[in-house]
This record gives structure tokens, C-alpha cells and sequence, in this order.
């Protein structure tokens, strides 16, 4: 699948501005193929029962719940259908809690993504690879959302970028960002969680500051669902400590750029680089993170090593 991103193909406003939900497709479809597979303790009580039959000859039932047995051991929906059935009725629940018509949908395919580029492993960790087997028909649900819904396919790149792009364009009372992922926190703004049950968690709001603030967060401890590192040896806890005194984005950069600089002395400024570049969600297409090595020698009081 090609496609131009083009975010004023997708966008396109009359005279008066309607809010729009942007959705992480990526998203629905994860909700969409999954399925918890029955307990251990319930296979055993099923596979009694097909024992049972087996005994007293009745073979067609016992093959019947043999089928009913393999199909609740999925981790995903059995058919496409019933996938496609799903993700159209979070959509539809979505828009309804918004209430609103107006919407972009993102969908992407993780494995082409330009980060890749920087770190080969990104992505890569056990959470993700290991364990929950992956519905067969994952990109036949992709291309069929992003036909029925008019949805974007992003190619190398994530639906993160192509969202906070048109979240750029749109201006930050004019969306509602919709998704599970925190990693879309680093868009300031309106945000709904499609899953939920918890009325009081299904909406939240993102200031501009407490969003940049998270994104130097992020730069501390890292995104281990996302194989991206942070600095070595910090974790939520040590994360959470050093940054208590911060009150705003300077703040929290000057502490994290002097804590890159302590951990990796020469070595600090490339770190710094390579950690956000990968948490960075582009602004605009083509929009990789830069930072000034003035300021970086006038934060920490060490020249950078940029070479």
C-alpha cells in the first residue's frame, strides 16, 4: 500500500472548524483482533467434558467442543469478520463519546518505521515478540479500515507522527486524540481513551507544559515497551524523584541534560540524540529532534562531543 502524506488531503475545513477525533488506528486494530483465550483451569474442565463424551460414544459432540476448545485458546479473534465487526463498533462508540462525526484515522505497519534506522532494535523486546501469537489476517484488517474508513497508511513512519502532524495543523482546540498509547501524551490537548470502562479515565486533558515535561520524562527512564533505553540505570522510581523539584519544561531539561552529561560524560550529548530522536513524535513531516549544542554546553558546562 502507498500513499502520499499529504495531511491537507485529509483535513479539509469549510468556514467553520467542527473538532475532529484523531485516531491511532493501530490501536483498534489491536482491540479488534484481541481476545483473552480461556484459563488453563477451563480447558481442563472442557477437555473433561470431551473426555466424557468420547466414552459414551457421542463423537460428534465431542468433536464440536474440541473445535469450541482450539477456537477459546486464541489470543484473537477467530475470523477476520468478527475482527471487522469490532473495530466498526469502537468507532462507532468512539464518535459517539465525542460526539462528533468529523475524524482522521492513522494505521501503520511498525516494521519499516525511519527509526529503525537509528536503532535496529527498536520494538524488539520480549513484551512485544514474545508470547501472545499474532492474528493471520492482522494486514488484511489493516487495509480493509483504511478502505472502509478512508483511513491513512503510513509507510515508514508510525500513526503517532501522522496524528500529531494533523494535530499541528489543526490547533489544539480543534481535536481530540484517541487512543491507548501513552506515548501520544506528548501531544498537548484533548485526549479519550477508547477502552476504558472508567468514566472518570476515558478523557483527559494535556497542557502544553505538563506534555513537554513528559517528554522529558521519557528522556530519563526510557520507553521499555518501546526498546528505547532513557539513561542507564533510572527507572520510574529514580525518574520520578529527580524530576519533584521541576515546575516546567526548562526545569526538567535542565535536570535530565545535566543527568545525561553526569552518566555519560563525553559520550552525553550523542546519547541525548540518539534517546530523542526515537521518543520524538514528528510536528511536521520529516521532523527529527535536534538539540543545540550551545545550550548543552551552557546547561552542563561542558563542550559536546558532536562528531
Amino acid at each position: 500500500m502507498t500513499d502520499e502524506f499529504d495531511s491537507s488531503e485529509i483535513i479539509m475545513f469549510g468556514e467553520t472548524k467542527k473538532r475532529r477525533v484523531l485516531i491511532d488506528g493501530d490501536i483498534f486494530i489491536h482491540m479488534a483482533c484481541w481476545q483473552k483465550p480461556i484459563s488453563k483451569a477451563n480447558q481442563e474442565t472442557l477437555q473433561t467434558r470431551i473426555n466424557e463424551e468420547k466414552e459414551f460414544g457421542n463423537f460428534d459432540k465431542a468433536s464440536e467442543l474440541e473445535s469450541s476448545l482450539e477456537t477459546a485458546k486464541l489470543t484473537y479473534q477467530p475470523t477476520i469478520e468478527k475482527a471487522q465487526e469490532r473495530f466498526s463498533h469502537f468507532m462507532k462508540t468512539s464518535l459517539e463519546a465525542n460526539y462528533t462525526d468529523e475524524f482522521s484515522m492513522a494505521i501503520g505497519n511498525s516494521s519499516d518505521n525511519w527509526r529503525k534506522l537509528i536503532h535496529p532494535e527498536y520494538k524488539l523486546q520480549k513484551a512485544r515478540t514474545g508470547g501472545k501469537a499474532r492474528a493471520p489476517y492482522i494486514q488484511d484488517l489493516r487495509e480493509w479500515a483504511v478502505k472502509k474508513y478512508k483511513g491513512h497508511y503510513c509507510e515508514g513512519y508510525e500513526a503517532d507522527d501522522a496524528i500529531r502532524c494533523w494535530a499541528t495543523r489543526l490547533g489544539i482546540d480543534n481535536y481530540v486524540i484517541c487512543s491507548v498509547d501513552k506515548d501520544l501524551n506528548l501531544i498537548p490537548g484533548q485526549h479519550y481513551d477508547p477502552k476504558t470502562e472508567d468514566s472518570s479515565k476515558r478523557f483527559w486533558y494535556m497542557e502544553p507544559n505538563d506534555s513537554a515535561m513528559f517528554f522529558w520524562e521519557q528522556m530519563l527512564m526510557g520507553d521499555s515497551i518501546d526498546n528505547i533505553p532513557g539513561i542507564r540505570g533510572i527507572g520510574p522510581k529514580k525518574t520520578k524523584t529527580l524530576l519533584a523539584p521541576c515546575k516546567n519544561e526548562q526545569d526538567c531539561k535542565e535536570v535530565v541534560v545535566n543527568q545525561y552529561a553526569l552518566t555519560y560524560g563525553d559520550e552525553g550529548y550523542k546519547k541525548l540524540l540518539f534517546n530523542g530522536q526515537l521518543l520524538h513524535i514528528w510536528r511536521t513531516k520529516g521532523d527529527i529532534w535536534s538539540f543545540d549544542p550551545e545550550e548543552y554546553e551552557e546547561i552542563t558546562g561542558t563542550k559536546p562531543i558532536t562528531q
